[in-house]
């Protein structure tokens, strides 16, 4: 009765190691791919580390030689496009009296940041520099959409798919765009001045 015991040792035996070797080289197999996302990780942020650098080091130069407005804006946003890895950015400073935003450089690439008239839309499809002018020409009032809501809450804001946001359900606002935005409220000595935001469309992957 003892034999048959004595027989299958050696094969539970073998049967264990091979198991305990499949954990293994899966175990293994994972902390590969972990170091490996952790050496990407650590690559992305110590790229965007020096890009944050150079964007102030060249930020730092341009206040020297008292740019107009317009050029600070263009070299604020261009500057941070890079640095976040942005399709596009744009700023926007408060206009006299505080009741609407105004942009003062829309990047070329930056997607839409407001919603859109339907007969903008509309004449946009028979000249696309229809949309355009609208954008890089519209003040927004304050208190609406994505830029309205950030200066309100006072603080940085992450809004993931911006047409799916609560201030776009306007039946005489259109906005389509699979966008998502950064959005950060300019503020000095406690007054109101402005947003500045970024954006990526989702075909472009989400901000790290």
């Amino acid at each position: 009765m003892n034999i048959p015991g004595l027989q299958l040792s050696p094969l539970i035996a073998l049967a264990v190691f091979m198991v305990l070797a499949l954990i293994l080289v899966f175990a293994l197999h994972n902390q590969r791919r972990r170091n490996r996302l952790i050496r990407k990780k650590f690559n992305e942020l110590e790229g965007e580390e020096q890009r944050m650098f150079s964007f102030l080091h060249e930020l730092g130069l341009a206040i020297e030689n008292e740019p107009s407005p317009t050029v600070l804006s263009r070299i604020i946003v261009d500057g941070i496009d890079k640095v976040v890895n942005a399709r596009g950015g744009a700023i926007y400073f408060l206009g006299a009296g505080n009741g609407f935003l105004i942009p003062s450089y829309i990047s070329d690439d930056c997607p839409p940041l407001i919603g859109v008239p339907v007969e903008v839309l509309k004449r946009a499809e028979r000249d696309p520099r229809a949309l355009d002018s609208h954008l890089r020409l519209s003040r927004v009032a304050a208190d609406e959409g994505i830029l309205g809501h950030c200066l309100a809450a006072g603080e940085a804001i992450k809004v993931d798919d911006v047409k799916s946001h609560p201030s776009f359900h306007d039946a005489f606002l259109s906005y389509t765009h699979n966008v998502t935005a950064l959005l950060a409220p300019l503020r000095h000595a406690g007054r109101d001045l402005g947003v500045l935001v970024v954006a990526r469309r989702h075909e472009d992957g989400a901000f790290t």
